[in-house]
Formats: C-alpha cells, sequence, structure tokens
C-alpha cells in the first residue's frame, strides 16, 4: 500500500509540475464503507506548498448524503466543498431526454415514441430518469412483441401493468430506497418473480436474482443490478428484459460475449433451463412460470466447459460520471 500511495504521489506531483490537473471521479459512492471513504479522504490530502494537487468527485444515489453526514466521516465532511443533486425532469425535459436516448442509440429522425406516450411517461416517473429508463425499456419491449415499430400510450399502459406502478405523485417514497431492498427503477419485489438467475461458476451457485417486470444490468462493478466480480465480466456486461410473457438477455457490446450452447449470441429469448455462458461464470434461466414443480435447483449447475484462457478476453476498463467535489 505505502509504495502505491508514493507511485501515485509521485504521479501527482508529475502532473501538476506539467501543467495538468488530475480529477478522481468514484461513482457509485454509496456503496463504499467509512474505511474506504475515510482513505479517499487521506488520498484528497495531496498538496504542494501551493495548492492540492488532487480533485475528487464522489458520485452516487440520495444514500450519500447520509453517509456523508454520518458522524464518523465529519473529518471528510469538511473536506467537501461542493454538493449537487440532479433533480427530476420538467415534462418537457422527459421528452427531450426520451428522444436524445433513442437518437444516441440509432433512432435519427425516427418517431419511436408516439407524441401521446410522454405526458403518460412523465405522470408515472416524475422525470426521474432511472424510471423513465425502465419504464421506456419496458413499453418498447410490448411496442416489440405486437410487432410493431412505434411505441403507443397503450403500449405505455402495458408497461405501467406490467411494473405494477401507480403515479409518481401516489408514490409513498420518492428514490433512494436502501439498495439491497430495491430493485433498480425503485419497485420493490413484493409480487413473486417471474423467473430466477441463478450464477455459478465451477458448478457451483454463487448468488441468484429473482426477476421482475423490467430490466436488470449485469456486469463488474457495484453499479449493477447482479454485480460479477471477474476480469473477464465487462463493467456493464449484458442486460436482462422481463415481460409478462418472456425474458430476453441481450449483450451490451462486451469483450467476451455471450454463449448459449456454444454459439455466440447478441440477443436471445430465454427458455426454462437455459444456461448462458458468461466469461467464466454460467447464468441458469429457471422460468418461474414453468418451473414451479421442480423444486429447489439452487445447489449445481450442469456441468458445462468455461472458456480457457486462451478464448476469454480481459474485460476492457469503463469510465464513470459525478455528485461532491472534495478538495
Amino acid at each position: 500500500k505505502s509504495e502505491l500511495l508514493a507511485t501515485l504521489n509521485n504521479f501527482l506531483i508529475e502532473q501538476y509540475a506539467a501543467g495538468r490537473r488530475v480529477l478522481l471521479v468514484v461513482d457509485e459512492a454509496q456503496n463504499l464503507s467509512q474505511r474506504v471513504l475515510e482513505e479517499v479522504r487521506l488520498l484528497s490530502g495531496v498538496e504542494t506548498t501551493k495548492e492540492k494537487v488532487l480533485r475528487i468527485i464522489l458520485a452516487g444515489q440520495p444514500e450519500l448524503n447520509a453517509k456523508l453526514d454520518a458522524p464518523e466521516l465529519v473529518q471528510l465532511n469538511q473536506r467537501v466543498r461542493l454538493r449537487f443533486h440532479l433533480s427530476a425532469l420538467s415534462s418537457e425535459e422527459t421528452a427531450e431526454y426520451i428522444r436524445h436516448r433513442l437518437e444516441v442509440a440509432g433512432a435519427d429522425a425516427r418517431e419511436i415514441f408516439a407524441p401521446d406516450t410522454f405526458g403518460e411517461i412523465y405522470r408515472y416517473t416524475g422525470g426521474v430518469p432511472r424510471l423513465i429508463n425502465t419504464l421506456c425499456d419496458t413499453a418498447l419491449m410490448s411496442a416489440f412483441t405486437a410487432d410493431r415499430d412505434q411505441v403507443s400510450a397503450a403500449d405505455v399502459a402495458s408497461a405501467v401493468a406490467e411494473l405494477q406502478w401507480v403515479e409518481y405523485a401516489a408514490r409513498p417514497q420518492p428514490l433512494g430506497t436502501p439498495a439491497a431492498a430495491r430493485m433498480r427503477g425503485g419497485r420493490e419485489p413484493v409480487v413473486p418473480p417471474l423467473a430466477r438467475v441463478l450464477v455459478a461458476e465451477n458448478g457451483r451457485t454463487l448468488q441468484e436474482l429473482p426477476l421482475l417486470p423490467g430490466r436488470v444490468i449485469v456486469g463488474r462493478t457495484p453499479d449493477n443490478d447482479l454485480q460479477i466480480e471477474s476480469r473477464f465480466i465487462s463493467r456493464h456486461h449484458c442486460q436482462i428484459t422481463t415481460t409478462g410473457q418472456a425474458s430476453i438477455i441481450e449483450d451490451l457490446n462486451s469483450t467476451n460475449g455471450l454463449y448459449v450452447r456454444s454459439q455466440r449470441v447478441h440477443r436471445h429469448y430465454l427458455r426454462n433451463g437455459d444456461v448462458v455462458l458468461i466469461g467464466k461464470h454460467e447464468l441458469l434461466y429457471l422460468d418461474e412460470r414453468t418451473a414451479r414443480g421442480h423444486g429447489n435447483m439452487t445447489d449445481t449447475l450442469p456441468g458445462i466447459p468455461a472458456l480457457g484462457h486462451d478464448e476469454a478476453t480481459l474485460a476492457g476498463e469503463d469510465l464513470p460520471f459525478e455528485i461532491p467535489t472534495i478538495s
């Protein structure tokens, strides 16, 4: 540790001497322990005789504010120079946000969402980007399964029913419930899951994730719904979208891809018992609607040859994003 800190200190001084500023961005910082946050505070103390040479941005969910206000982190809190909270979007901004996301995804000038859908989307999401993403994903799936190339107000209504949401104004709590009790998109597992995914390595089950209507992101870092800590897993490796009828797994341009029955797939409709190879791990899909009588299947997975070292490539690194600034 002392060698690493010395290396970092030398790097910071070199960058400062060259007239360059160094910024450290820590994403999903609400998941950091108090011990790690204290280490971050110590890093912020690196300085020359004139000024500090490292700027730090902690980005996270609303729980981060409460963590920073903890009595045990008073010294870190004293170092925080600025706190910025991203508030919800307006109705107009919600429509602009959706159009922008579609444009980035390659929609060009096509009107994927009918004009009368944006008001309904805002009514049920309150302009919260994470909820907008979840509702739009589910509405897109509804239109896709009906073989339509435009999302209608009926598709949004169907998505709301799938997610079992109420109007945003009627929600007892806004965003910010504890992560352990929250599925992505702010919905809690108050109904039986439609399916389950078991994660295994070398035939041994490591974790299980229930699937409710909506989207689940699988990847290497803590900001995913399902985290698999492996250097052969990309930061955001794949997503699983579940509706009342089916679940679809889709590769998110990962380094090592997805394999089903030894074939690399980009998008795959999951069937009960499907095993998806992801890096050196296996995902077993259990459809609760068709597998009710199968009992507990969490002890072992079918033996599937994992990727050899010559077949698996180390996943490339990605970059994070923003909130409190520490000086």
